[in-house]
């Protein structure tokens, strides 16, 4: 285990908090049978639809089953878009940079600020949409509350997954898996370039050949994906294993070891979210219900924590509007595994988003490493297989660890 096994002699410890059991199986054994039932009972589960609703009462079963108070929360999300027009508009701009960065310069520097701010526009595009659809918010809370005055931890995980992405299998699901790290380079390169020449320094033709042939390529693939999505087809989505059954997994198996030796001085809450896929909606509706910067709630989110050796905690999120996640959460899980690292999210978000814009403490948790489950992320392969039970017990710990530091007044 990743933090010192007390003693029962120690009194002044929590008994939650004490080692488990050698009888006590491991968390993972708990978060994997729960992975395997949304994944294989019920299949892939978007955003308000019936299996979305089946997962949520699955879950609901559960922790009434381990003696929480569950609550149900309405949420409304906007339905995902047949056609995105921000991709006709990047691969025009990055066509015209790579053709006239000599003559339009500020347009090859200001490529590295465009390419990074799109996932924050992307979200702008989302929260101007029309919420239609339904899902919902299922909140669990122990039934006995701890002492007034305790700081309230809701650890989160979603339970929708996501919509296919366009190319499911060969060589052609790697290439779209890195169209945004490729295009972030050329943009790099480009602004480079930029700089060298109005320093008057000799390029070869060559190199001014290869940057129009490849902003053409990298422009045409991009604008090629978003065409080939719009083909006629029923749409498809993931069955979602490592996002995001795996949070919910570890969810379920630590809410479970909290029934059994519940904490003296932390209140908990355990959240399972609804339409995360299509822009955070649950999240926010869950945020929306605290008070503004509410200075003894903290969030912990569980996303995509079933596949890698390496725990990850989120430090920061986005770049042109940037969000700075909880110093204290992070300690906590620095102590809980000290060999976690920190990640900046600058292309994709999660959960704790919504809790960070509304002023409240929030951080989460991903694990890394594992190759296949990243070629797998949005598609019909992110199945039990690639779900590593070593970092389900990683995350599912480090959870604990936190608690821990939080009973413990740190």
């Amino acid at each position: 285990m990743p933090w010192r096994v007390l003693l029962p002699s120690a009194p002044s410890r929590p008994a939650s908090m004490l080692a488990f059991s050698k009888k006590e199986p491991a968390l993972s054994v708990a978060a994997m049978r729960h992975i395997r039932h949304l994944c294989e009972q019920i299949g892939p589960r978007p955003a308000g639809s019936a299996a979305e609703e089946q997962a949520r009462m699955y879950a609901a079963a559960q922790l009434e089953n381990w003696g929480y108070r569950v609550e149900r929360q309405a949420v409304l999300f906007a339905p995902p878009v047949r056609v995105n027009l921000l991709e006709p508009v990047v691969s025009a701009v990055l066509l015209l940079a790579s053709a006239l960065w000599q003559a339009l310069p500020w347009l090859a520097l200001l490529m590295p600020l465009l390419v990074a701010v799109l996932p924050d526009i992307e979200r702008l595009r989302t929260r101007w949409q029309r919420c239609t659809a339904a899902s919902a918010n299922l909140c669990a809370h122990p039934a006995q509350a701890a002492p007034d005055g305790s700081p309230l931890l809701i650890v989160c995980a979603h339970l929708d997954s996501a919509r296919n992405g366009v190319f499911q299998s060969g060589v052609w699901r790697g290439y779209a898996a890195q169209t945004t790290f490729y295009t972030q380079r050329y943009a790099i390169f480009l602004a480079l370039l930029a700089v060298a020449d109005r320093l008057v320094i000799p390029l070869p033709k060559v190199v001014l050949a290869a940057t129009i042939l490849a902003g053409t390529l990298l422009a045409g693939w991009r604008l090629g994906m978003e065409l080939y999505s719009l083909r006629p087809q029923q749409a498809t989505h993931s069955p979602g294993a490592n996002d995001n059954a795996s949070g919910v997994g570890v969810l379920l198996a630590v809410a479970e070891h909290f029934a059994k030796h519940p904490p003296r001085g932390t209140q908990l809450e355990f959240c399972l979210t609804g339409a995360e896929e299509t822009g955070m909606h649950g999240a926010a509706a869950r945020a929306a219900q605290l008070p503004r910067g509410a200075p003894q709630v903290l969030m912990l989110n569980l996303d995509m924590v079933g596949a890698g050796s390496a725990l990850r905690f989120i430090t920061r999120d986005g770049v042109l509007w940037q969000y700075a996640t909880s110093v204290r959460l992070n300690k906590a899980i620095r102590i809980a595994h000290s060999a976690a690292n920190g990640i900046w999210y600058t292309l994709r978000s999660a959960d704790y988003l919504p809790f960070l814009q509304r002023g409240i403490a929030a951080s989460g948790l991903q694990t890394s490493g594992s190759a296949e489950a990243e070629l797998a992320y949005h598609t019909q392969y992110d199945t039990p297989q690639v779900i590593d039970t070593g970092a389900l017990d990683l995350t599912a710990n480090a959870v604990v660890g936190v608690v821990r530091q939080l009973d413990l007044g740190r």
